[in-house]
C-alpha cells in the first residue's frame, strides 16, 4: 500500500488505486482543512454475525442469510454458541471443570466495544465472524471518499492443563501437554472484495519440539493491531460509482488433548477440579466517537481547499 501518512485523525493510507482502479492524488493539508460533507442518503448498511462450535452441522447467523437486506442505518446483530460443562461424579467424588464451557463462539455487534471471540477447552473447536458492509452509491457529485475504523484490540489466552499433587509448600504443579492447538484472529477491510487493509495473528502448539505445555509458535502479518485510535483509508476521488466497503473480523480456536488432569478434593474441600488445556482468541473494536459502529464511510471535497 502506498501513501501512508500519520495525522491527528490516525493513519491515513491512499488505497485509491485498489479501490477504484485509478490513483487519486492525496495531500494531508487538503484533507485536514476540508470539512466533511453529508452523504448519509448515499449509504446503505449490511451487518451480519455468525458463530459455530464443533459438533454443530452448520453455523448460526444473525440476521439469517436468506432474510437479510441492506438497511438505511447500521444495526447491531449478535450470535452466541456455547457447549456448557457439567459436574461429573467419579468414585463418589464430584468434580467441577475449571471452565464453564467446553467451547464458546461469540460475535456481538450490540456491545461496546464490539466483541468477536472463540474459545476451546479440551478437545474441540470454535469460530466466529463479524461482518459490517457499507454500500456507497455516489450521488454524481465528484467528492473525495474515505473509510475510518477503530484499530482492533487482539488478545490471546492460553491456559495450560495441570494437576496439583499435594505436598509441602502448597504441592507440586504437574502440567499436561496438549496433542495440538491452533488459533487465529484476523481483521480485514475490503473494497468490492479486494483487501485494502489487514491484520492477522495466528498461534500453533509447537508439537514437533515442544518441551513444555505452554510452548507455541506465533505468526503476525499485515498491520499492527494497536487497540487504540483509528485508521483512515482514502478511497479516491469518485463521481458516479457504486462500491461496497466491508470490515470482516474473525476468530478461531481449536484444541486436541489426550486427557484432562484432575485434582482430588483436599482436606477441607468437597469437590475436585478437572483442568483442560484452554485457548481463547478475541478481537474487540471500539465504537467510533459519536457512532454506534466501529467503521464508517464519509466524504470531503479536497479540491475546494486552496493551498496558499
Amino acid at each position: 500500500m502506498v501513501g501512508g501518512v500519520v495525522s491527528a485523525y490516525g493513519q491515513a493510507t491512499n488505497v485509491s488505486k485498489i479501490a477504484t482502479g485509478t490513483q487519486s492524488s492525496y495531500t494531508v493539508i487538503q484533507d485536514l482543512s476540508a470539512p466533511e460533507i453529508n452523504i448519509s442518503a448515499s449509504l446503505k448498511y449490511f451487518p451480519m454475525t455468525s458463530a459455530r462450535i464443533s459438533n454443530e452441522a452448520t453455523g448460526y447467523f444473525d440476521p439469517g442469510p436468506w432474510s437479510a437486506a441492506w438497511q438505511n442505518s447500521p444495526t447491531s446483530p449478535t450470535v452466541t454458541r456455547l457447549a456448557p460443562t457439567a459436574p461429573v461424579t467419579k468414585f463418589g467424588i464430584q468434580y467441577l471443570y475449571a471452565s464453564s464451557n467446553f467451547r464458546s463462539a461469540l460475535a456481538n455487534l450490540n456491545v461496546a466495544p464490539e466483541n468477536t471471540s472463540s474459545m476451546a477447552f479440551g478437545t474441540g473447536a470454535a469460530e466466529s465472524v463479524s461482518t459490517q458492509s457499507i454500500r456507497l452509491e455516489a450521488p454524481g457529485q465528484t467528492l473525495d471518499y474515505f473509510v475510518e475504523f477503530s484499530n482492533p484490540a487482539m488478545s490471546r489466552s492460553v491456559v495450560s492443563a495441570y494437576n496439583l499433587v499435594p505436598g509441602s509448600n502448597g504441592g507440586t504443579y504437574v502440567y499436561s501437554k496438549p496433542k495440538d492447538t491452533q488459533s487465529r484472529v484476523s481483521v480485514t477491510v475490503l473494497v468490492d472484495g479486494l483487501p485494502v487493509w489487514s491484520s492477522d495473528s495466528s498461534m500453533r502448539y509447537a508439537t514437533a519440539n515442544a518441551q513444555y505445555a505452554w510452548d507455541k509458535t506465533e505468526s503476525y502479518w499485515g498491520k499492527t493491531a494497536t487497540g487504540s485510535g483509528t485508521t483512515r483509508l482514502y478511497l479516491g476521488r469518485i463521481s458516479s460509482a457504486s462500491l461496497v466497503v466491508t470490515l470482516v473480523v474473525r476468530s478461531a480456536a481449536k484444541v486436541e488433548v489426550n486427557s484432562c488432569p484432575q485434582d482430588s478434593p483436599g482436606s477441607f474441600e468437597s469437590t475436585g477440579t478437572i483442568r483442560c488445556h484452554q485457548v481463547t482468541e478475541t478481537v474487540k473494536m471500539a465504537n467510533l466517537p459519536g457512532k454506534n459502529s466501529s467503521i464508517r464511510v464519509y466524504a470531503k471535497n479536497m479540491l475546494a481547499i486552496i493551498l496558499l
